[in-house]
């Protein structure tokens, strides 16, 4: 389970038995947990982030759907209630709520300062929020079909863009859901996303 410690896996075991609760759809979160995970690795020189931090992207990668269990309609909103009321040793409350922030922004609008919760935090934790959401948002966008497609990425980092490379399946929704979703990326880190994928791709999207 990814490079994490022993304690972080029993933390992350803490989110499983919660997703599990709320009846989640297994594959499609933890391939959406699995591709934000690699852009993390990936942007490490970009968003200059630790350990603990790539703790709470797991979490909120993982537990992003599960307020599916109250309907479709603010589900985003719904999974954050659900992690904010959830007990979870191990992380203090303030990891807590930026690890809900994570899974209430994986769609829907970028974070505001008037936003309930995330007006609580400082801005360091702000930042971090943003910077992880905006990963998931990707990652969830790169999953849209729940087909787990992609299956490795790399990313090269520009000036002015970030390309991320795809070895995996390469399908046209998936694509178009990971751009529609790409506002906050954008924002945060000041760069483009362009995705690229491998030989498996249609022609037009193989990498040169």
């Amino acid at each position: 389970m990814e490079n994490h410690s022993v304690k972080d896996i029993e933390i992350i075991n803490t989110a499983v038995n919660l997703a599990e609760k709320c009846r989640y759809d297994k594959q499609h979160s933890n391939q959406v947990a699995h591709v934000a995970l690699m852009l993390f690795d990936a942007l490490k020189e970009l968003h200059h982030l630790g350990d603990r931090e790539k703790l709470l992207l797991h979490i909120g990668a993982l537990l992003h759907d599960i307020g599916w269990i109250e309907g479709q309609q603010d589900h985003h909103k719904t999974s954050r209630d659900l992690i904010i009321n959830s007990e979870f040793a191990g992380i203090t409350e303030e990891e807590k709520t930026i690890a809900a922030l994570i899974a209430r922004y994986h769609r829907g609008i970028i974070p505001k300062n008037s936003h309930i919760y995330y007006s609580l935090l400082d801005k360091d934790s702000r930042e971090i929020v943003n910077k992880l959401a905006s990963l998931v948002r990707i990652a969830d966008g790169l999953d849209n079909t729940h087909m787990s497609l992609v299956k490795n990425i790399e990313c090269e980092i520009l000036d002015d863009k970030v390309i991320i490379k795809i070895a995996g399946g390469y399908s046209e929704i998936d694509e178009a859901n990971a751009y529609k979703k790409s506002d906050l990326f954008e924002k945060t880190y000041n760069r483009k996303p362009v995705l690229h994928w491998s030989a498996s791709a249609p022609p037009d999207r193989k990498l040169a």
